[in-house]
């Protein structure tokens, strides 16, 4: 997208007395929307581009009028004090919060999920002298579904990691280690 008048995103990250946030405002043809995420405590350098890198794209961006600052917190209490409740505008940008909120948890269940699975596959790979990559495929091939690897590589070294795998018989118990570190519960 070619960065225009009518076509730009811009990025404020600021500390609003309470927490750091980062404020989103997306121009594409005229059409103006915005978006936070709050990040708690004041992010580093290396945070903020690992967020800027994997999470920016995710933060819900909703359609505002003009390109005025829009203060929720006020447009809450004016609302309040003439009795139209919380307005809809800020009652759906809450909701989109909560739902990216809520994914944010299930990603960091997945990568602890991740990360223990990773951790198992090495410890399995220093036990028989090979890759990570030969402790999967050791694991497909020991199935009781009797599955088959397909490697999709021309690359030497990984199709050496692949061939290693027939040189490690997991016994049942590493088996299903394996299956429950990925976050597997048997039935």
């Amino acid at each position: 997208m070619k960065i225009t008048d009518d076509n730009f995103t811009v990025t404020t990250i600021y500390f609003d007395g309470q927490f750091w946030c980062a404020l989103i405002e997306r121009c594409e043809d005229g059409k103006t929307y915005a978006g936070r995420h709050v990040f708690g405590s004041e992010p580093s350098n290396p945070e903020i581009l690992n967020w800027m890198v994997h999470e920016f794209a995710r933060v819900p961006l909703l359609p505002v009028e003009g390109r005025a600052k829009i203060r929720f917190k006020k447009l809450a209490k004016v609302e309040s004090k003439t009795g139209g409740g919380i307005p809809k505008s800020l009652t759906a940008f809450s909701q989109a919060q909560k739902e990216y909120a809520k994914e944010r948890k299930t990603l960091n269940r997945k990568q602890k999920k991740l990360e223990e699975l990773n951790k198992v596959l090495g410890e399995l790979g220093e036990k028989y002298g090979v890759s990570k990559t030969a402790i999967a495929i050791a694991w497909i091939l020991r199935h009781p579904a009797k599955m088959q690897a397909i490697a999709g590589t021309m690359n030497p070294e990984h199709l050496k990691e692949i061939c290693d795998a027939t040189k490690v018989e997991l016994t049942h118990n590493e088996w299903y280690k394996l299956y429950l570190s990925s976050g597997k519960t048997l039935p």
